[in-house]
């Protein structure tokens, strides 16, 4: 079919005409100068379904001549919605049902199967079901409708599969159209007295003249006071002083604010949409909308006040309400005013009707905090409700709440006599709330280049940053991360319930405990009026403020004094307090910049990209010193804590590296496999362990050098030919008590070995220096040599600074090993260690091999004798610790013989013809991060 065509009115909305219930059926409009089938936009009332009439006939009867039995087919409608500016689901109503549609695309699909008795001509059990979108709403024979509040254009693609015949597919299209108000009705000024103008214009949505009966109406309470027009243009003046006399109270002594109320404009307008005929009645589509403007008051209650500021605090056991009932221009004897007060409990229930009462124009009531004398919980949480009336002959006017404070306002009624009423509920007290704050790199809080820096909470698997900093809820706290000596920048949200009129201003103490203290007033402050129908009145506000952080890394606890002056009525105003967090402290940390981008603390993840932000953890990071232990390590905690103050990026590695080594509480093994930097790093179970490889000890001195913005890497040695080549811990075992004093060793210690084999972690080699490894005792050689070493096959140390061309220009620091001096311990004679087990004193070693090799006797033997490598040792050696050195400079530090080929040859430290590189190199920019 053609598109402006409606063969026997096929296609049809169904309507629902003013005072009826059910609804009648209008075919689409054909012919419109659209260029379309014209239905009308859903109003959820007067506009329903639109609906393809011949739906469901097809499940009858088969094609004539079909021979009987069963039978099956298929009816299935695609809708193609119009195309909107919103990126929200497009809600639709199918068989009085609100569904959503994220793709614009609805599909509706009928499904039957029957019977069919060929001699009778007859079916019988009929079963069926449809689905919409894939989603069965039941056996539903009905036509298929659509009812959509959205203008445009709808396209149907339909697809018939009927019993025992060819399927057929047609597609039809209508445009759906609205009636609007051309204009958006301007914001008025509701507090001035000012005549203001109500212009518009009556259009179609989709540029169709508006023909046929037009009427449009603006109306203040109901019909009266109002102004009608039959064409598509709308003009009214409303007068918001129109009728209000002027006598006691002159309206300039009252403020705008309480001297009007808002009142609505009802703004109508209606044109035809279904033309009518004979026996169909036209239906007239309708269109509403209110326009606020303001309205002058005749009686009022103003001045509410409560004595003292904050009742039932510590030595203020009542409360004392006062306020004062006026006239607005007109003239009322005093005597003829009456006036009660009544309480009201927290859900606003009347539980004393009666509590003070008098006449004149003077109004005061006092509550001690009792109902039917019995105290009660929460006194402040209490309301005073004020009625007062003068009568005196006229019209009756009743007097509605706007607030808690102020003028209460009237609204007129019809009646006999002249009488004025007001009322008013005062809340007995006032709160004040920060609820939330968040933090930025600029006045809008953002993120930026600055500040703050993504994190992420490794205890909990996730990562708040889309989420205020601080929550009042909870008093949740997300850790801070800006560069150094950057401005930080808060907005803070907060509420007043009570009597409240304004914010006037909001002043902060920013207060850093390690030292500074700043003070800021709040900048872009902004409040809402929030009504609250038992508490009175409230006001929401954000405001910001910012201040200077120090420069240099730092891990800063923060705690910020609020101060809010905020006016509970025309005359007074009352300074609130709040200190935020609850539990000490803001976490602000302090640190060189961004990570930076050229050695990354992890390749692209797109599965998972929290795990390359900066680790923290969110159950111990509000501590006041951090612990490096199982179960309370935080990462970006420890960095700033052992970094604090330094500013280059040399220096925080290096120090990192130093206490990790010192309080990192790790014991550095290299028998741990929990994987190597080059290819996967499982970061928290290393977090919760104490033994850790020293290939991991360098992951993790790299990620801390990476959340405080310093550059580092990863640079492995390898033995350039045979594993297990290099020694890394030295010892000398030697004679009970004796010290090597400041001369050369030259002897040696030997050892018989037990013939009874024992499993011990050991090996022992007749040419090579005892090899400390997960081996069994050899039973041969009968004798040592006087080395107790450590060997590795390969080797991870933390380079530093921006990624070198090569391995040989690198910078490099050794988190897990430093030279550890002497301590004396019995059964020792220690000449120095290269510690990488992270204790205080590496003679525990030493001890340990004489407790386990008990039985092997250790005697002076000759003339067998080499020179000590390190020929200079005081008596008394002190620890050093590591120091960022040139990569030569660190092999030749820590690696024995490093520099002496010879010497290596000569006491087994490589294959005697070794030649050619003793390591070699591979270094790694980033580490695979996971969980």
């Amino acid at each position: 079919m053609r598109n402006k065509e409606n063969p026997n009115g096929r296609y049809k909305q169904t309507v629902v005409l003013p005072g009826e219930t059910q609804p009648r059926a209008y075919s689409l409009i054909e012919n419109d100068p659209a260029g379309e089938l014209v239905a009308f936009s859903s109003d959820g009332n007067r506009f329903r379904s639109v609906f393809d009439s011949y739906t469901g006939l097809i499940v009858r009867f088969p094609p004539i001549n079909s021979p009987g039995g069963n039978y099956q087919g298929s009816h299935t409608y695609i809708w193609t919605l119009p195309e909107t500016e919103s990126d929200q689901p497009t809600l639709l109503s199918v068989f009085g049902e609100e569904i959503s549609v994220e793709n614009r695309t609805l599909t509706i699909s009928y499904h039957y199967s029957y019977n069919f008795d060929f001699a009778n001509n007859a079916i019988s059990d009929l079963e069926g079901s449809v689905t919409v979108n894939g989603i069965d709403v039941g056996p539903i024979f009905s036509g298929a409708g659509l009812s959509c509040p959205t203008s445009g254009l709808y396209k149907v693609h339909e697809v018939i599969n009927p019993p025992a015949a060819d399927q057929i597919v047609r597609d039809w299209s209508y445009h759906q159209r609205a009636l609007k108000f051309r204009d958006d009705f301007p914001e008025i000024d509701t507090k001035s007295p000012e005549p203001v103008e109500i212009t518009n214009t009556i259009v179609w949505d989709d540029g169709a003249p508006v023909s046929g009966p037009v009427g449009w109406s603006v109306s203040f309470d109901g019909n009266e006071n109002s102004k009608t027009g039959m064409d598509t243009n709308i003009s009214a003046t409303w007068n918001p002083v129109e009728r209000v006399l002027q006598k006691s109270v002159s309206p300039d002594e009252i403020e705008a604010e309480d001297r009007f109320k808002d009142v609505k404009l009802a703004v109508e307008a209606e044109a035809v949409a279904y033309p009518g005929n004979e026996g169909v009645a036209p239906v007239e589509y309708r269109i509403t909308n209110d326009v606020t403007v303001g309205a002058q008051v005749e009686f009022a209650i103003i001045n509410e006040t409560i004595e003292p500021e904050r009742p039932f605090t510590e030595g203020n056991p009542t409360a004392t309400l006062k306020a004062t009932a006026v006239f607005i221009d007109k003239e009322f004897p005093e005597e003829d005013v009456t006036w009660k007060v009544g309480l009201k409990d927290p859900e606003g229930n009347l539980v004393v009707e009666n509590l003070a009462d008098g006449t004149g124009c003077d109004i005061e009531a006092v509550w001690d905090g009792t109902v039917n004398g019995q105290a009660v919980s929460d006194p402040e949480l209490y309301t005073f409700g004020i009625e007062a009336e003068a009568c005196g002959g006229g019209i009756v006017i009743g007097v509605g709440l706007r607030s808690a404070q102020g003028a209460r306002f009237q609204e007129e009624t019809d009646g006999e006599g002249e009488c004025l009423f007001a009322q008013s509920d005062v809340p007995v007290s006032t709160t004040f709330q920060i609820s939330d704050i968040r933090f930025g790199g600029n006045s809008e809080v953002e993120r930026t280049n600055n500040g703050p820096y993504l994190v992420y909470d490794y205890i909990n698997d996730s990562a708040p940053n889309d989420v205020a900093q601080w929550q009042k809820d909870g008093d949740k706290v997300v850790p801070v991360v800006m560069k150094e000596g950057s401005t930080l920048y808060a907005k803070v949200d907060l509420q007043a319930l009570g009597r409240v009129r304004k914010l006037q201003e909001l002043r902060a103490k920013v207060k850093f405990e390690n030292g500074g203290t700043e003070s800021v007033v709040a900048e872009d402050l902004t409040q809402v009026a929030l009504p609250m129908e038992s508490l009175g009145s409230g006001l929401g506000a954000s405001a910001t403020i910012k201040f200077k952080l120090p420069n240099g890394i730092g891990r800063h606890r923060v705690t910020i004094d609020w101060e809010a002056e905020i006016q509970t009525d025309l005359f007074h105003s009352t300074t609130f307090t709040q200190t935020t967090p609850e539990e000490p402290a803001h976490m602000v940390y302090t640190v060189l910049g961004e990570q930076p981008a050229d050695t990354p603390n992890s390749p692209d993840l797109s599965s998972k990209p929290e795990l390359t932000y900066i680790w923290y953890n969110r159950n111990t990071l509000r501590a006041s010193t951090p612990r490096s232990v199982p179960g309370e390590r935080s990462p970006i905690d420890s960095a700033t804590y052992w970094t604090s103050g330094l500013s280059d990026a040399k220096d925080v590695s290096e120090k990192l590296c130093q206490r990790l080594y010192e309080d990192g509480n790790f014991l550095v093994d290299e028998s741990v496999l929990l994987g190597q930097p080059e290819t996967s790093f499982y970061m928290k179970s290393a977090l919760e362990e104490i033994k850790i490889a020293p290939s991991t000890a360098v992951a993790l001195a790299k990620l801390y050098s990476n959340y405080l913005g310093a550059e580092a890497y990863v640079l492995k040695l390898k033995a350039g030919h045979s594993d297990f080549n290099f020694t890394n811990y030295i010892q000398m075992m030697g004679e009970n008590n004796e010290r090597s004093g400041t001369r050369e060793l030259d002897y040696y210690a030997s050892a018989t070995v037990d013939p009874v084999p024992q499993n011990y972690g050991f090996h022992l080699s007749r040419n090579s220096p005892l090899n400390f490894s997960f081996l069994n005792i050899s039973q041969d050689p009968p004798e040592i040599y006087n080395w107790v070493q450590h060997t590795v096959g390969s080797h991870y140390v933390l380079g530093v600074g921006s990624f070198p061309a090569n391995a040989s220009s690198a910078r490099v620091i050794d988190p897990s090993w430093r030279v550890d001096g002497a301590n004396g311990i019995s059964g020792s004679n220690p000449d120095f260690a290269l510690n990488q087990r992270n204790v205080a004193f590496p003679q525990q070693f030493i001890s340990d091999f004489h407790r386990t090799f008990s039985y092997l006797q250790f005697a002076p033997r000759s003339p067998r004798t080499f020179a000590n490598y390190k020929t200079s040792m005081p008596a008394n050696p002190e620890s050093e610790v590591q120091t960022v050195l040139g990569l030569e400079a660190y092999l030749k530090k820590y690696w024995y013989l490093y520099d002496s080929p010879a010497d290596r040859a000569l006491h087994g430290y490589n294959d005697p013809g070794f030649g050619g590189s003793v390591f070699k190199f591979s270094i790694h920019r980033s580490i695979e991060v996971n969980r």
